[in-house]
Formats: C-alpha cells, sequence, structure tokens
C-alpha cells in the first residue's frame, strides 16, 4: 500500500527534531548548567574545599601508600608511607622489626613537596611523572609512586598537610603532653608560624 512505499524520507525530519528538542533551552535538564559555572565565591570556599581534601586525605593515609623509597644507601626499597601523629612515617611492608626499616620526619620540618627527586639523579627506569620529594632543612625523602595519579594525590595531600599541620587528635601521646605548659604551647606556635609563612591567597 501507499504506506510501505515511503520509508526513507520520513526518519530524518523526525531525528532532527528530536536533536533539536534535547538543545532547546526550555529543556529543564538544560537549564542549570549555567550555575554551574558560576566561579566560587572568595577564599573561604578555597580553604574548606582544601581542608576537605585533605580530611580524605588523611583517611588514606592512615591506611598507608605503598611507594618505593630511593635512599641514600642501596637500591630503592618498597615502604608503606603514613601518617603517625605529627611524623610522617615509613615502614617495610611486610612487618619487619629491623629498625633500618623504619623511619620518619616531621610534619612541621616538611619545608616543600615536589614532583621530582630533589636529593639523587632520577635514575632513568623510573618516569619523571611517578617522583615525589619531601624536602625538609636537613634531607629530602624521595618517593616513587604507582603512577601519576597517586603521584598528583599525595603531592596535592602532602603540600596541604605542611600548610594546614597534623590533626591535633591522631596522637594520645602528644594531647597529654599539650597539659606540659613547657612543650605544649611552644609545639602550637611553632605549628602556627610554621602556617601562616605560606602567602595568603
Amino acid at each position: 500500500g501507499p504506506n510501505a512505499s515511503p520509508p526513507s524520507p520520513t526518519p530524518a525530519p523526525r531525528t532532527f527534531l528530536v536533536a533539536a528538542t534535547v538543545r532547546s533551552p526550555s529543556d529543564p535538564r538544560g537549564r542549570g548548567t549555567p550555575m554551574r559555572r558560576r566561579p566560587p565565591s572568595p577564599v573561604v570556599n578555597v580553604r574548606s574545599a582544601e581542608r576537605r581534601f585533605l580530611d580524605e586525605f588523611l583517611v588514606m593515609l592512615a591506611d598507608g601508600f605503598k611507594m618505593r623509597k630511593h635512599g641514600r644507601r642501596g637500591g630503592p626499597k618498597d615502604r608503606l608511607v603514613r601518617l603517625d601523629g605529627d611524623m610522617i612515617v615509613w615502614t617495610a611492608v611486610r612487618p619487619s622489626f629491623r629498625l633500618s626499616e623504619r623511619g620518619g620526619v616531621k610534619v612541621a620540618e616538611v619545608t616543600e613537596v615536589r614532583r621530582t627527586f630533589a636529593g639523587r639523579p632520577r635514575p632513568s627506569n623510573v618516569a619523571e611523572d611517578r617522583c615525589l620529594s619531601l624536602i625538609s632543612k636537613d634531607r629530602s625523602v624521595d618517593l616513587e609512586l604507582p603512577d601519576n595519579e597517586v603521584r598528583e594525590l599525595c603531592h596535592d595531600g602532602f603540600s596541604l598537610l605542611v600548610k594546614f599541620g597534623p590533626p591535633v587528635t591522631t596522637s594520645p601521646s602528644k594531647a597529654a603532653s599539650t597539659s606540659t605548659p613547657s612543650s605544649g604551647p611552644d609545639a602550637l606556635v611553632d605549628f602556627h608560624t610554621g602556617g601562616c609563612d605560606a602567602p595568603a591567597v
């Protein structure tokens, strides 16, 4: 019959109409997008976003990140890096009682977190986009991350940890020591001056 003969021309206008309605500004889904493009209001939002990111990073850091530490002596070694009180510590991935397999640096002593190896030339078999260095006055800790995504996460996380300082409640011994006037307030003053050195945004 007449219905069967012209099947080809009809679908084209229909699909065009569908496409046009999807793009149309009256579509409720399209209406929400301009709101999202508004720039965030001043520094407060940036700071709270940084805080939220740091909180999430600290949760991950509690379990530890597996990294390869390139030390001053011997070859690179796999280490579990985590936060213990006010220290960034690394231990052997498998439980070990050898003291040589443990180490750490105080968060307050870290002056910079850099996307490179600062203490030694980078070995040719280590990709540059997996390198991270925790730099303090006396030393630098050169770490190789599993991939670039984890390197970026750790760079931003450790940078914010250095900026804001470690959470006060992490270690019970630290909380106990704040009651004695000799160590507590001094430590707090140190931490605050360290945080204020960063230029205000």
